[in-house]
């Protein structure tokens, strides 16, 4: 059996075939683009094989509405178990694990793995797994200009972003997006998974559900059961342009196939059957089993230190807690907290769960059943206990200039836990007034003055017009320059496609002084 690893990034496909070009609302699979940069071969030892995995996961929710769907942490708790089932060949009914073919069937492999919710968050804070932020778009290209300002630590995580428009480019049935084992992008916080909530567990049907599990599967070095080099090869099945063998998906036991989404009726160009089930084919009908073959090309990948440091007793003891029934106090609302108004008033409740306990009943006292740190100035915070909930809640005015992090510690005096585990929450008073997060239009008003004037575009293309050689700036609102341009003859069109969903400042200055215009990206 071959057994290498190969670092290969992936990027998502916005149409499959002609038909799904024709018909845009179709859920669009991925497909993934090789790099032939292979890694030494790793042997696998029976303690490699036989050992149990646990993989720290975190989900960060962006936004709320999904085609219509929405995501909650139920929905991604059922999802990540069920694909946990995928990956452990127990998953039953219609669709079960393995292949009605017995010639496929007896492949069916599991790989004892378990993705699992993390239970202390980066900052030692009692976690879910599962955090809500305000609406983003775009993490599916390779370097998005914002993740990483999310990301927490890939050596420790395994983060899973949970978005609409993966790409920023106003496309919402893209399905997800992974990449494969690379230490660098574990090391600069790149490593991820990214996926469309429209797809996410229930809110899709039980097959194309499994499209989180085909994305897993690429996480853990697995290729597609049709992948094949363009440059070298036809397609996946038919030799090189020079004869040269074709690898294919490098497994073995994987059946060349001609193309994606062969059926069971269809034959390679060796004649024989492909196994169309496979979790790394595409199909709108079924996916249902890795072979052994994956399932030890996965084991392979679990060695890698990009993806070994996830499962390591020492990263474990940072992210699990030692007794999960020990009482906490978890963030269940958005992590951002937004102004009321463009004056910056904020008059906002942060929602905390007590998990295994319950709230003291009635007001919390400050200093003594909570603490605060790094509020801004003119914020103040009180804490009401009710139930298994805990609202915080932070009134005043201040006006920032980028967002500011504050941290919330819950004392076990505030719950009926005396030994209630104890972290700081981090939560985020944004700068930026937003009306909706589902903005359609500019929420705020753009200010017009006779010496320069902004106009924003759908397609995300800003246009000015201001006196020949003003300087254009165009800021995020935690202040980074995205773009810095001159006008040359009256007006000055920048494209801000590319940047995501969001607010940003374009600022314009000439002769007659500076002006700012605060826009929001639909």
């Amino acid at each position: 059996m071959r057994i290498k690893i190969y670092l290969l990034t992936l990027a998502l496909s916005t149409a499959v075939n002609g038909f799904a070009q024709e018909r845009l609302d179709i859920p669009q699979p991925c497909q993934m683009h090789e790099q032939a940069t292979p890694t030494p071969t790793i042997a696998l030892t029976r303690a490699t094989a036989d050992k149990h995995y646990v993989i720290p996961v975190v989900f960060h929710v962006f936004g709320t509405d999904f085609n219509g769907k929405h995501v909650t942490r139920e929905l991604i708790e059922d999802a990540l178990r069920r694909t946990n089932d995928d990956f452990n060949a127990r998953t039953t009914g219609d669709l079960r694990s393995g292949d009605d073919d017995p010639q496929f069937d007896k492949l069916s492999t599991p790989l004892d793995i378990e993705f699992r919710l993390a239970e202390i968050g980066p900052n030692g804070e009692a976690t879910t797994g599962i955090v809500f932020h305000r609406l983003e778009s775009g993490f599916g290209i390779y370097n998005p200009p914002k993740m990483q300002k999310y990301a927490w630590d890939n050596k420790k995580y395994m983060n899973v972003y949970i978005m609409n428009d993966l790409y920023g480019d106003g496309v919402t049935n893209n399905s997800g997006v992974s990449w494969y084992p690379d230490w660098e992008m574990t090391r600069f916080k790149l490593a991820r998974v990214v996926y469309n909530g429209a797809y996410l567990g229930s809110n899709t049907d039980e097959n194309f559900r499994r499209v989180l599990t085909h994305e897993f599967g690429h996480f853990l070095n697995l290729a597609h059961t049709f992948d094949f080099d363009n440059t070298k090869f036809p397609d996946g099945c038919h030799k090189g342009f020079h004869g040269e063998a074709n690898p294919g998906d490098y497994v073995d036991d994987t059946p060349p196939a001609d193309r994606q989404q062969m059926g069971p009726n269809d034959v390679n160009c060796l004649g024989g059957k492909t196994n169309w089930t496979n979790y790394m084919n595409y199909s709108y009908v079924r996916t249902s089993m890795f072979t052994k073959g994956q399932v030890d090309r996965m084991l392979a990948a679990l060695q890698d230190k990009s993806r070994s440091c996830l499962w390591s007793d020492a990263t474990h003891a940072k992210v699990f807690l030692p007794d999960a029934s020990r009482p906490r106090v978890v963030l269940e609302s958005k992590q951002e907290l937004f102004p009321k108004d463009a004056k910056g008033n904020y008059d906002v409740t942060v929602a905390l769960r007590v998990i295994g306990a319950s709230a003291k009943q009635g007001p919390l006292t400050a200093g003594t059943d909570f603490t605060v740190e790094g509020l801004p100035d003119g914020l103040t915070a009180s804490a009401t206990g009710d139930g298994q909930m805990i609202q915080l809640h932070v009134k005043g005015m201040v006006t920032l200039g980028a967002d500011k992090k504050f941290f919330v510690t819950i004392q076990p005096s505030a719950t009926t836990a005396p030994d209630c585990y104890v972290g700081r929450q981090p939560l985020t008073i944004a700068c930026d007034y937003v009306e909706s997060e589902l903005a359609t239009a500019i929420k705020r008003g753009v200010e017009t003055a006779d010496e320069s004037r902004v106009a924003w575009a759908g397609n995300g293309d800003v246009t000015v017009t201001a006196p020949r050689g003003a300087l254009v700036s165009v800021h995020n609102v935690y202040g980074e320059a995205l773009v810095v341009a001159h006008v040359a003859d009256r007006a000055l069109t920048l494209s801000l496609g590319g940047y995501g969903h969001g607010v940003y400042i374009v600022s314009v200055t000439s002769s007659c002084g500076t002006k700012s215009y605060k826009i929001a990206r639909p």
